[in-house]
């Protein structure tokens, strides 16, 4: 997942999670942490995750969910899907679906032990 920056003060990070466990978090401005960090995700968070991304059914929403308001973040959610990867785009107005997927991966992004990395 990835959020970008706005006009205001939205935290703009990156956050990837990988099949090994490991995860990867780049911190940019007004983000929680800044810089890059790793983490490895125990057996239950990595359960979580795997729950999580069944129920909510990534393949059933668009690729793209944009409006014409000016200066909003972007959030990006990459994933394989069938060999291939995708991504959504929710600039604005997606689904309440997609929404609670979001928050629920920065509420697992934020429970796990970073280490600053060297």
């Amino acid at each position: 997942m990835e959020k970008t920056s706005c006009r205001g003060q939205c935290p703009e990070y990156k956050v990837s999670f990988y099949s090994n466990a490991r995860a990867i978090y780049e911190g940019n401005s007004f983000a929680p942490r800044t810089g890059r960090y790793y983490a490895r995700l125990p057996e239950e968070k990595i359960k979580k995750l795997n729950d999580m991304v069944r129920e909510a059914q990534l393949d059933s929403f668009r690729d793209s969910y944009l409006s014409l308001r000016p200066d909003l973040p972007t959030t990006y959610i990459r994933y394989i899907s069938g060999g291939n990867i995708r991504i959504i785009t929710d600039y604005d107005n997606a689904p309440a679906g997609l929404k609670k997927f979001e928050e629920e991966l920065e509420k697992l992004t934020e429970s796990l032990s970073w280490k600053k990395a060297r």
